[in-house]
């Protein structure tokens, strides 16, 4: 009998519910058919929260890497009209480095011609025929041309290039050459006397070769090296007084009479515009004045035709 009855038990899965605000405990059963349903329920139901969370977060991950994507997209896309101008930019820096050195290639071959040619062609004529140089200003305006050639290629050297610091060589030549010339005038003042035939103001009033420029001046005023050179003589002379003679070179030499104070002495060299003396009226002289002359070979020549306007 109790077999029978064992058989005829039924198999329940009991959930208890303890609640913590009363003492009533509650318990639920289930039959076995409802206690697999409701374990497959609860294993799907985990799954399913699992597989919700799961796409959740690759769905938050994925719109972030959107996102991020979007934005790179932007940066590069600036990035690259970005890019784009400054291509432009160097294509025209190129383009103008192109015009600049075609403009320094010829400029090149200008001051190069006349540093060579030139010159050599200019100090040849004036050893062979000094008074050549003082029948018109074509001399002068050359060498205003050259100090124009001279500033543009100081202002050139600026722009880093091999090609100018091949010319190095070339500007010192024509620096050293324009530095020899005698075109500065050595005082402030008014031409008294000129270059040519003029009376004798202290012996007879006949008439007599002058050779060179009397310039009025305050006594102690500058006398300056007309151009850079060597002092051959700083003395005494009977008819000019305190005199220095420089040489520049090339066969020219420059004469400063009658100074009141020599201040270079003989042997020393000398630079263009450099202070040598003072103004006075040393020696045969009738006031305050400089005596100066320019000569080639020896031979005096008309310094208005050298000094500069």
């Amino acid at each position: 009998m109790e077999t029978g009855k064992a058989k005829n038990r039924k198999k329940y899965i009991s959930v208890v519910l303890i609640p913590h605000f009363n003492s009533r405990v509650r318990t639920f059963k289930f039959s076995s058919p409802y206690s697999k349903l409701i374990t497959f329920a609860s294993i799907f139901f985990l799954f399913q929260t699992a597989f919700i969370f799961t796409f959740a977060r690759i769905y938050n991950e994925n719109s972030l890497l959107k996102k991020n994507m979007t934005e790179i997209s932007a940066v590069n896309e600036e990035q690259r009209n970005l890019l784009e101008e400054k291509i432009k930019e160097i294509d025209i820096l190129v383009e103008n480095n192109d015009k600049m050195n075609a403009a320094i290639e010829n400029f090149m071959i200008k001051y190069q011609e006349i540093s060579d040619t030139y010159i050599e062609d200019r100090l040849d004529n004036l050893k062979l025929n000094p008074s050549s140089r003082g029948m018109d200003r074509s001399f002068i305006n050359d060498i205003d041309e050259l100090k124009k050639l001279l500033d543009n290629l100081q202002k050139l050297n600026a722009v880093k290039s091999d090609k100018l610091e091949k010319l190095a060589e070339t500007e010192k030549k024509l620096k050293d050459y324009m530095d020899s010339m005698p075109t500065l005038w050595p005082t402030t003042g008014e031409v008294s006397s000129q270059f040519g035939s003029r009376k004798d103001p202290i012996a007879t009033w006949k008439k007599s070769f002058h050779t060179g420029l009397d310039i009025a001046a305050d006594y102690g005023t500058d006398i300056k090296a007309s151009a850079s050179g060597k002092v051959i003589m700083a003395g005494r002379t009977e008819v000019y007084g305190n005199t220095i003679e420089i040489d520049h070179g090339h066969g020219i030499t420059t004469f400063y009479g009658h100074a009141s104070r020599l201040l270079v002495k003989e042997g020393q060299t000398v630079k263009k515009g450099e202070v040598i003396a003072k103004v006075g009226s040393t020696g045969r002289s009738t006031g305050s004045h400089l005596h100066f002359e320019i000569r080639i070979n020896g031979n005096a020549v008309d310094p208005l035709e050298y000094l500069d306007d």
